[in-house]
Parts: structure tokens; C-alpha cells; sequence
């Protein structure tokens, strides 16, 4: 007797077999096996590199690339007048007439291609940043509200700092080893967030010690900026001055401080001074890590490249991987075909390229996916 299945049942059985094949692809490229849950409850003990683009920021209400060029757009020219005092009225009238006509992603970019506007182009993003410094956001958890209408988060579910910190912690029976994460950060974000949430976790997790020994620990997980910063936190204790943290007296003193710290690509050095490639450092603690992880980055094609990501080892990392939440898909598969080489085992990766830069937020993906 012949036995015929229906087209709805194959289809159905094919639908099955193709979920389960992406799960076994899954469970052999992170680890989610016995060994790889081994390895979650222990702290960082590899070589691990988050980069941070301005989607890492935005669960603590900063703004994205393009949200901040709105917000510098709303300030008025007097006041960007009265940032600095070399800044004339007439050329912060220019500088907002000219990025409103142009209307740029990111301000950085349209910063390097002119040069005249650098000075109150800093002051500017000072401005809006200082403006979103607040330890007490630091609590809280937005990134579930800001992608609510995309159903990807539960609004109980624990901002990402908090997980990470959680991850650096959970085996720490003393102050002494924190420091042992090995974790290194790069950022191209100018907020100092992330700094500020690991400082007031560990003053309070680990209580009793002096300033000094808690200086110590923070500083051997190291955060990168490649764009620089608003400036040193006090906890630094940096040489020179520093900027306190959602600091609400922005003066002249404090934008010509943060103005000196953030760095635009075309900054011209002076004739003493060589100039500096702030992608090298980058490149050298990508390349010796064996876990790279990529949160809230749009992969610009030019941070791609300046990053150096094609010229990094083949098939050197246990894990290279990234959040894609609203990155057109054009640009994801790009992106794609440069991270599938990157990772040691590329086999059941090849054969199924969605398990690659998922689109998750930054806990969901550190949660469910990255083995730190």
C-alpha cells in the first residue's frame, strides 16, 4: 500500500528538521552544552573584548548617533556661543546651519570633513551628553521600553550592566578578584556610564577597603575610547582635572575640559607631535583576545574598516559574534561574511548564517548567547 503524505505535513516536518539542525548548530558554536554552562558560571577567565557602539548607551537613555545630532540641532546658537570663549556667534550660527543642511548619521563623521567646526562641534556634544549622565538611570532598565514595540525583551528582565557585573562578580570571594576578569572594553561612545555602573557596584559589593584599593581593581578592566570622552572620572585619579559624573554645573571650565578629551579623527596635531592612531591600540586588544563580542555597533563600513575586522586571524576566535537589533539586512550579511571566517569552528555557522549577529539587545544577547 502506498503511503502519501500530505504537502502541509512535509511542510511541517521540514520546518522541524530546520529548527533543529540551527539549535545543533548553535549548541557547537557557543558552548550552550554542559561544558559551555560550566563556563557561564565562572567569571571571565578568556580573553574577551566588548566593543560598544551608541546602541550599548541607549538602555541608559543616551542618545543614538542619529538622536544626537537632533539634540545638538535643538540648541540655540547663543548658548553653543557661550560654551567657550573662543567660540564667535557667527560660527556657531554656521555650525548648526550647516549640519541642519546636511543632516548627517553621525556627528564624528561629519566633524572630520570640517575642520573649522571641531571646537563647537566637542562643546556641542558635551552639551547633550552631560545632559544624560545620571548615576540613578544607571538603575534602570530602558532598553526593554525602547524596544518593547519589538517584542524582544521582557521588562523584568535586568539591564545589561547589571548582567555583566553579575558575570564579573559571581565567583568573587574578595575586592582582590575582580581584577582577575579578563575583560577589556572598546567603546566609541563618549559617555562615561559604564565606568561609573562598575565603580558604584564594587564600592558596594565589596565594602570596608580604602579608595586606593578599589582604583586598583577597577583600572585592570580596561575601557577604550576611541573617540575619547567628556574626561576622567575622579576615580580614575588621572593627572589634571577631571569631570564628575552627571556633573549639573556645566560651565566654560567643564566644556573646555570635556572639549580637550574627545578626539575627532582629523584633529590636527601640532609640530612636535606625531599623530596618533587611536584604531591601533583597538586593533592590538582585538587581536589577542579569543572572544570578541559586538554590542549595539551599526558596523559602519568605515569603523569596519579603520577597526581593521577583515585583516584580523581566520579561524583564531572561540567566539566572534554581535547584536544586528535594526541593522538592514543588506549590511548584516556583509558583515556576516567577515565574522563567519573570524570564529574556530565556522562549520556549523556556514551552514547557518542566521545563528550570526542575532537581532537581540545587548542582555538578551550577553544572556542567551555569548559565553563570557
Amino acid at each position: 500500500m502506498d503511503f502519501h503524505v500530505h504537502a502541509d505535513t512535509k511542510l511541517l516536518i521540514k520546518k522541524v528538521l530546520n529548527y533543529y539542525v540551527k539549535l545543533l548548530g548553535r549548541l557547537l558554536v557557543y558552548g550552550t552544552t554542559w561544558l559551555g554552562f560550566i563556563g557561564w558560571v565562572s567569571m571571565i577567565k578568556e580573553k574577551t573584548v566588548l566593543v560598544l557602539g551608541a546602541g550599548a548607551s541607549i538602555p541608559y537613555r543616551f542618545p543614538s548617533g542619529r538622536q544626537l545630532v537632533r539634540d545638538i540641532l535643538n540648541i540655540q546658537a547663543n548658548r553653543l556661543y557661550a560654551f567657550l570663549n573662543d567660540i564667535p556667534i557667527h560660527l556657531a550660527q554656521e555650525f548648526l546651519k550647516e549640519l541642519d543642511s546636511a543632516n548627517p548619521l553621525s556627528i564624528d563623521t561629519w566633524l572630520e570633513k570640517n575642520n573649522k567646526f571641531i571646537n563647537v562641534g566637542k562643546a556641542a556634544i558635551a552639551h547633550v551628553i552631560l545632559k544624560c549622565e545620571d548615576t540613578e538611570e544607571l538603575k534602570k532598565n530602558y532598553e526593554n521600553r525602547y524596544f518593547e514595540s519589538l517584542g524582544t525583551d521582557n521588562p523584568l528582565d535586568p539591564n545589561w550592566y547589571q548582567y555583566l557585573f553579575d558575570r564579573l562578580t559571581r565567583e568573587c570571594n574578595n575586592l582582590e578578584q575582580f581584577g582577575d576578569n579578563k575583560l577589556s572594553v572598546i567603546t566609541f561612545n563618549y559617555d562615561r556610564s559604564l565606568e561609573q555602573y562598575l565603580w558604584t557596584s564594587l564600592v558596594s559589593t565589596f565594602t570596608g577597603h580604602g579608595i586606593d584599593a578599589y582604583v586598583e581593581q577597577i583600572k585592570k578592566i580596561e575601557i577604550y575610547h576611541i573617540y575619547g570622552s567628556l574626561g576622567p572620572l575622579p576615580l580614575q585619579k588621572a593627572k589634571g582635572p577631571f569631570v564628575d559624573y552627571g556633573k549639573k554645573t556645566q560651565d566654560q571650565n567643564t566644556y573646555q575640559l570635556c572639549v580637550n578629551n574627545i578626539n575627532i579623527i582629523s584633529d590636527a596635531p601640532s609640530n612636535e607631535q606625531e599623530p596618533v592612531d587611536p584604531y591601533l591600540h583597538a586593533h592590538n586588544l582585538l587581536e589577542n583576545a579569543q572572544r570578541v563580542y559586538f554590542l549595539g555597533f551599526g558596523f559602519h563600513p568605515l569603523n569596519v574598516t579603520r577597526l581593521g575586522l577583515e585583516q584580523l586571524p581566520n579561524y583564531k576566535y572561540d567566539r566572534f559574534d554581535g547584536t544586528a537589533l535594526g541593522l538592514p539586512t543588506q549590511d548584516r550579511n556583509t558583515v556576516i561574511d567577515i565574522f563567519v571566517h573570524k570564529n574556530s569552528r565556522p562549520d556549523p555557522i556556514r551552514e547557518n548564517y542566521e545563528i550570526l549577529l542575532p537581532p537581540k539587545t545587548c542582555y538578551k544577547f550577553l544572556h542567551e548567547i555569548a559565553c563570557l
